[in-house]
């Protein structure tokens, strides 16, 4: 008799989520009251959206940051007509996550007996740009070159957006400076005891700047043991 009842009861219960078992028309992700760039340690929020999904208390929505699985949300809510729901994931983005993809999965679990439905629904990716400021010089190092010989200085440092440069030196007629593809270079032609000194290149962008200095020495003919003051 109780068997019979439970087994009555569990059809009804599978019969029930096959009429109203929906899932999402469509799943979405986007900003939270920012749709300018993110800044490096700066606090934000990402939302899922669902569109039209039922039962609510058997879905799962999955956060994704690239292939990662970084957070599962369920629902408590009984209501068993379509509606539209939503999950909010907080970020604290570094350099290291610029130009990441984050995406939410909505899935319908209803179990090995339920209906047998297309329950996933992935959204398309969230690129994310961070932006970050120069920390560190890189690329620069001391010198020492012959008298009558060229030399190049090359300063660079890592930061979005990509940093502006500018040399502190004493002015000499042979030395000239030149940005590329982010890299500030310093040549130096036909080495002098003028070039004998200490040159210092500063990165700066809107959220910060380094700097770092080095040496050059320029060596007197025949002799690699002095240098022009």
């Amino acid at each position: 008799m109780c068997e019979g009842i439970l087994l009555r009861i569990f059809l009804g219960l599978l019969h029930l989520y096959a009429n109203v078992a929906e899932t999402p028309d469509r799943v979405s992700i986007s900003t939270v009251g920012h749709t300018e760039l993110m800044i490096e340690g700066g606090q934000y929020e990402l939302q899922c959206d669902i569109q039209n999904v039922a039962p609510v208390e058997f879905l799962t929505v999955s956060w994704f940051k690239g292939d990662t699985l970084v957070k599962n949300i369920t629902f408590t809510d009984s209501i068993k007509t379509p509606v539209n729901q939503s999950s909010i994931l907080q970020i604290s983005p570094s350099r290291d996550d610029d130009g990441v993809q984050y995406r939410c999965e909505a899935e319908l679990d209803l179990g090995p007996e339920g209906p047998q439905l297309p329950l996933t629904v992935t959204s398309e990716p969230l690129n994310i740009t961070v932006c970050y400021p120069p920390v560190s010089i890189s690329e620069l190092h001391n010198k020492s070159v012959d008298f009558g010989y060229d030399e190049v200085l090359k300063c660079s440092s890592d930061a979005w957006p990509r940093p502006q440069y500018r040399w502190e030196y004493i002015p000499a007629p042979n030395v000239r400076t030149e940005d590329i593809d982010g890299v500030s270079l310093l040549y130096i032609d036909y080495a002098t005891g003028l070039n004998t000194g200490t040159y210092k290149c500063t990165a700066t962008n809107k959220l910060g700047e380094t700097s770092q200095s080095v040496r050059v020495d320029v060596r007197s003919v025949g002799n690699t043991n002095t240098s022009y003051p």
